[in-house]
C-alpha cells in the first residue's frame, strides 16, 4: 500500500505543546522530539489539522494512506496505538488523541 506525505505548507502547527514541522517531517511534545515514522507523523499532521474535531477512520485512510476504505480499519487502530505510546505520558489514559465511540479519533485542542 503506497503512502503519502502530508502536504508541506510553509508553516508548522502547534496545537496545546505539540509542534509538528512538515520540512523536517519531526513533531515534539514540549522539548521532546517523538522520533515518529512517515506514517505516525501524517496520521497525526491530519488530525493537527482540525485539533478538537473528530476524524472517521475511513477520512484518515484516505487523508493517510491515499488509498479507498477497505472497510479494514485495524490499520489506523494499530498506527493510533503506535502513535500514543510516543505521545501520550501514559498511553493507558490519553489525553492528546482521543477515541471517539463509533466515529473515529481527535487531537484535543
Amino acid at each position: 500500500m503506497q503512502q503519502y506525505p502530508p502536504p508541506e505548507p510553509d508553516h508548522e502547527r502547534q496545537v496545546r505543546d505539540l509542534r509538528l514541522d512538515p520540512a523536517q517531517q519531526r513533531a515534539w511534545r514540549g522539548d521532546r522530539d517523538l522520533h515518529l515514522t512517515r506514517t505516525e507523523f501524517a496520521l497525526l499532521w491530519t488530525l493537527a489539522a482540525a485539533p478538537g474535531q473528530p476524524l472517521t477512520r475511513h477520512t484518515l485512510i484516505q487523508q493517510v494512506w491515499a488509498t479507498p476504505d477497505t472497510g479494514n480499519t485495524n490499520l489506523v487502530d494499530v498506527t493510533i496505538r503506535r502513535l500514543r505510546r510516543k505521545l501520550e505520558p501514559d498511553p493507558a489514559r490519553p489525553t492528546y488523541i482521543m477515541t471517539v465511540p463509533g466515529v473515529g479519533y481527535l487531537l484535543k485542542a
